[in-house]
């Protein structure tokens, strides 16, 4: 499975998945969140150029309601605003961005340069992410050079000792730009 945008439609399939794992790379400003989606497939979506990051409330099980993104979801008014006074902010401590600053995050996203991500929880975590890029990701290698894949025996997926299996991308993944699209 080679990297794909993150359409509305491929969304969908993240409703209702368990949050794996989360991995945040300050220094290369990437995230990737790799979830169990509801047919054993894992799946990550990964964000390079981070702007803005917050994740909260992550506990053991972790469960998605829904994934949305800036490049086919209308965000309410005010809604926009206030995910990125979020991701800015710590836990117990709300942030206001300066007029100048929240026009920059707001043209920028507008615009289709910085994608506004948002995973909301069933249960557990929700985060934001500002970001330039984003791709979803099949199949996940662990330091050992495991592959995490569907186990078509279990609902869970499983650590399997193997090379890279054929349907799971390279290590080097290829960040797609969002863009404009419905």
């Amino acid at each position: 499975m080679k990297d794909e945008l993150l359409t509305k439609e491929v969304a969908l399939g993240f409703q209702e998945a368990e949050l794996l794992s989360v991995e945040h790379h300050r220094l290369k400003s990437e995230l990737r969140t790799t979830f169990a989606l509801r047919d054993a497939d894992v799946r990550a979506i990964c964000c390079g150029g981070i702007h803005a990051l917050r994740a909260s409330d992550i506990i053991r099980h972790n469960v998605v309601s829904r994934v949305l993104l800036s490049s086919w979801h209308q965000f309410a008014d005010g809604e926009l605003t206030t995910k990125v006074n979020w991701a800015n902010s710590l836990n117990g401590t709300e942030v206001r961005l300066g007029s100048s600053t929240l026009t920059r995050y707001e043209e920028n996203i507008a615009c289709g340069d910085w994608n506004l991500l948002v995973i909301e929880p069933s249960y557990g975590a929700e985060i934001v992410v500002v970001c330039d890029r984003v791709a979803v990701t099949g199949g996940v290698e662990d330091d050992d050079g495991r592959w995490l894949i569907a186990d078509p025996q279990s609902d869970m997926p499983a650590l399997r000792e193997s090379k890279r299996p054929s349907a799971a991308p390279s290590k080097a993944n290829l960040f797609l730009k969002a863009g404009r699209y419905r």
